[in-house]
């Protein structure tokens, strides 16, 4: 997944799908099907300001709700601290519809180099957040994002945070017990097969 020259071709095919630099239109047959989810998160992750820009315009234009969900993804998995923090405003912004505002934050939430900055804005966005959310169960999907993490630390800060504020949430409480219920596993389960699966990895 790091193989320099992997990554190279999968990012070149990514910006011939997208149109990126050319005519700005998709070309479906830059990509096999199968890849152009991992295509775009590449070029999505070293993107610099133009591409950036450019994959926010196709996806605010396009209609096809697959193409958008990849773009929103793509576009959150932005490596550059500014367009990282951009890709975070996106949850906020209309133009991502209530089934797509939270795929920008998920691409930051699964990765370590960004999990804790991403946790971050939603814990000072709430409010903004919740108000931009479906009233029937949408702060189901915000307490979710809790279930990101892997150790006990986060557990009980997950439980703080969303402890005081979780009966104003419809399925908030249930919610919040299979997220803290889902983090103390992974760290259960960490904890038992860490350094089994170090040594693994290190040829010992």
């Amino acid at each position: 997944g790091r193989d320099p020259a992997v990554r190279a071709e999968a990012r070149r095919r990514g910006l011939a799908y997208l149109g990126v630099g050319k005519d700005g239109v998709v070309h479906p047959e830059a990509v096999d099907t199968n890849l152009v989810g991992v295509a775009l998160g590449v070029v999505g992750e070293e993107a610099d300001a133009a591409t950036w820009d450019a994959m926010k315009a196709l996806l605010v234009g396009s209609g096809d709700e697959t193409l958008r969900g990849r773009l929103a993804s793509a576009l959150g998995a932005a490596k550059d601290p500014k367009l990282a923090a951009a890709a975070r405003e996106l949850v906020l912004d209309p133009a991502l519809r209530d089934t797509e505002m939270f795929a920008p934050l998920w691409a930051q939430l699964s990765q370590p180099d960004m999990r804790d900055t991403a946790w971050a804005w939603v814990k000072e966005h709430y409010d903004a957040i919740l108000t931009r959310l479906p009233k029937h169960h949408g702060g189901v999907q915000l307490v979710s994002t809790g279930r990101a993490y892997c150790d006990e630390a986060h557990a009980r800060d997950v439980e703080a945070f969303f402890g005081p504020k979780i009966e104003s949430i419809e399925g908030g409480p249930r919610a919040l017990a299979q997220a803290l219920e889902d983090v103390r596993l992974c760290a259960a389960k960490r904890e038992a097969q860490e350094a089994s699966g170090r040594e693994v990895f290190a040829g010992k």
